[in-house]
């Protein structure tokens, strides 16, 4: 198990990291979400090492790695590290590579598995400054998987691989992972990668972790309003905006709710139209309204299926799905 206690990070007077603190079970994974500048990469540089914190200490399995006083080595942690730079040795090739550090046939042999895993294997003979930016970091997530980490660090590991590419890779990566055990920590600004990837995610702003729990927890009753934004569009109403849409519910009329585009149910037959449809942006799969509620006009986002037909203009009923439950925010929702 990792333990992370009251880590804090400084640079002259800049805070980087403040008091972080957390636990990741042996084999599980965590995601490190935030936008640029929150200190995820700082994080994750502070829990392999290479950068020691100003206060707060690192535990992993029940050893102490880091407190006042004690640093051990980043060699000796029995982690591994993939950086957004990739840290490869452009004159060698992908096998050199990915036997820098690998001891043993065996060993090699499975190494060459991982050239599979990813599909680069055709690339074994290659040199590194010979591929593309996306090759080169399946190369450099190859090789820390190769040394069979006790905890695994990756930082944006997928941020240059094509799309169609990636969804294969996170299917790939994900059960590998969990055959092996590894506890795995990745830093990440894809909502989509944290909550394919998470047992756990841990949202970091300005430093500071802000929330740490299981991704639909996160989603469906965040921390607070910022977080609320920032894994997706949300609706912020008061509750006697809300009340008619839920019918049968006790809502605090003067309270404010959360509630997510695709907690509403939309019909465009029968009786008592309460919206108009402002604006329509089709997915495929599904589709997002701007509707204005009939009566006092407030915006509500709302997200349907793909297969009904809708234009701008057009009056629809809408009203809150029965499985869902509104969000009462013990927070100020922003303007």
């Amino acid at each position: 198990m990792l333990a992370a206690i009251g880590i804090t990070r400084r640079v002259g007077k800049r805070t980087l990291l403040a008091d972080i603190s957390f636990e990741l079970p042996a084999g599980a994974t965590a995601t490190v979400l935030g936008p640029s500048g929150s200190g995820k990469t700082t994080l994750l540089r502070t829990l392999m090492g290479l950068e020691p914190p100003d206060v707060g200490e690192v535990h992993l399995d029940g050893r102490c790695l880091a407190r006042p006083g004690l640093h051990v080595p980043p060699e000796h942690r029995g982690m591994a590290f993939v950086f957004q730079e990739f840290t490869l040795f452009p004159h060698l090739d992908v096998q050199a590579n990915l036997h820098f550090g690998v001891r043993g046939r065996r060993r090699r042999a499975e190494a060459r598995d991982l050239l599979e895993l990813l599909d680069i294997a055709q690339l074994e003979r290659r040199r590194i400054d010979s591929l593309s930016g996306g090759e080169q970091q399946r190369v450099a997530l190859a090789r820390a998987l190769a040394v069979r980490p006790r905890l695994l660090l990756l930082d944006e590991p997928f941020s240059n691989i094509d799309s169609m590419l990636r969804d294969q890779l996170y299917e790939r990566l994900r059960t590998w992972l969990a055959a092996q055990g590894i506890s795995t920590i990745i830093a990440t600004h894809d909502h989509k990668e944290a909550f394919y990837f998470s047992d756990a995610i841990l949202v970091l702003r300005d430093g500071v972790l802000i929330d740490h729990n299981p991704p639909r927890h996160i989603y469906e009753t965040p921390a607070d309003a910022w977080t609320a934004e920032f894994f997706g569009a949300a609706n912020f109403l008061a509750g006697s905006t809300l009340g008619p849409l839920a019918p049968g519910r006790s809502l605090e009329p003067h309270g404010r709710y959360l509630v997510r585009p695709e907690a509403f149910e939309l019909h465009t037959d029968g009786d008592e139209p309460n919206a108009q449809v402002r604006s329509v942006i089709y997915y495929g799969a599904h589709q997002d309204l701007d509707l204005a509620l009939t009566g006092n006009s407030a915006p509500l986002r709302v997200r349907c299926a793909g297969t009904l037909r809708l234009q701008a203009g057009q009056s629809v009923r809408i009203r809150l799905r029965d499985d869902v439950a509104p969000h009462p925010l013990p927070f100020a929702a922003p303007e």
